[in-house]
Parts: C-alpha cells; structure tokens; sequence
C-alpha cells in the first residue's frame, strides 16, 4: 500500500512540460562511462552473482522464469 501511495505521490509531482524533466544523478553518471568503467563494472556484477551462486549452491539461469536445481535449469 505505502509503494502505491509513494508512486501516485511520485506521479503528481512530475513536471508537466516533459522537457522540463530531468534524469535522477545516477542514471546522467551513466553517461560519463567510459569503456573500461562499463567492463569494470560488468565484471564487478558477473562475479557477485558467482559469488551468490556459490553461496546458495544452486545456478543462476539465463532467464528468470526458469528454477534452477543444482547444475540443471528447468521450466
């Protein structure tokens, strides 16, 4: 119930001129990535989700409408 009352507060008090908007500071950082920064961080995440994997013992699958037993993914 508070996410509902939280996105309708959200939703009023977005501009109405849709120029008038402007990108929260993290997703304009993005922008200034360079190359490295983006394989960094893409690295970064890749072994965080090994490093949960190993934890639960369980595989990660491509898609995640798939449960995944062990080494083995099924629908």
């Amino acid at each position: 119930m508070l996410l509902v009352l939280f996105g309708a507060r959200q939703w009023h008090r977005r501009p109405k001129d849709p120029s008038q908007g402007r990108l929260p500071k993290w997703m304009a950082a993005i922008d200034r990535l360079t190359t490295v920064k983006v394989f960094g961080l893409g690295l970064a995440l890749a072994l965080a989700l090994a490093a949960l994997n190993a934890k639960n013992g369980q595989q990660v699958c491509a898609t995640g409408e798939e449960r995944c037993v062990s080494s083995r993914c099924r629908a």
